[in-house]
């Protein structure tokens, strides 16, 4: 979240955020530096991804993942780079489609994401 208080309609509030009022943005970021970005708009969600693949369903929040990645430099196949996520993009379709494109991606989840219920029993 980027804070803003003025008047946008574009503002979001997500009283959980530790800046809850302002603009959404997605990030690529290595060691504290945002390597590239998009905005958030509240009508339409990520901004500029397009059609979705149809290996991830109609699910724009996991879209935005492999569009920001795509916008990186591109890596040989013998070194390709690996993604840290958060819960919110945890999911089986998109860490396949990710595998397919080539990159790697390890994530946290929560307990009932249904992604390894054998771990949580």
């Amino acid at each position: 979240m980027v804070r803003y208080t003025g008047r946008s309609y574009d503002i979001m509030t997500i009283p959980s955020k530790p800046i809850p009022t302002g603009y959404k943005v997605w990030a690529v970021a290595q060691k504290g530096y945002i390597l590239s970005w998009l905005w958030h708009s509240k009508g339409t969600g990520p901004l500029g991804i397009g059609k979705v693949p149809c290996a991830l369903g109609c699910n724009k929040t996991a879209a935005t993942v492999p569009y920001l990645l795509g916008l990186l430099h591109k890596r040989p196949k013998e070194s390709p780079y690996i993604v840290w996520l958060d819960n919110l993009f945890s999911s089986t379709k998109l860490f396949e489609y990710l595998r397919q494109l080539g990159y790697g991606a390890t994530s946290t989840a929560c307990t009932n994401s249904g992604i390894c219920t054998e771990f949580v029993s």
